[in-house]
């Protein structure tokens, strides 16, 4: 467990011990269409590496005007995406 008192590098200790599985996108949205669950948004945050290189690879779909890429992080972008949904 982390606490918000623990010192940079027991965090770092702590989430090197974690043992992560592969990232699949489309889980949210498959157990939301199985179980029936209404959804306005999914928003996935990750530090996955698509496609390293010259070659671009996005993970929504370019002529669909109701899904947005976000490449790269700062403290803006929780906002950027929120004003996106909700518009």
């Amino acid at each position: 467990m982390i606490s918000p008192r623990q010192r940079l590098d027991a965090v770092i200790k702590a989430a090197s011990a974690l043992r992560l599985g592969g990232t699949s996108f489309p889980l949210p949205m498959v157990w939301t269409l199985k179980s029936k669950v209404e959804a306005d948004v999914f928003v996935a945050y990750t530090d996955l590496e698509m496609c390293a290189g010259s070659i671009q690879f996005t993970l929504a779909d370019p002529d669909d005007t109701g899904m947005m890429d976000v490449v790269g992080f700062s403290t803006a972008a929780p906002n950027v995406v929120s004003d996106f949904a909700v518009a």
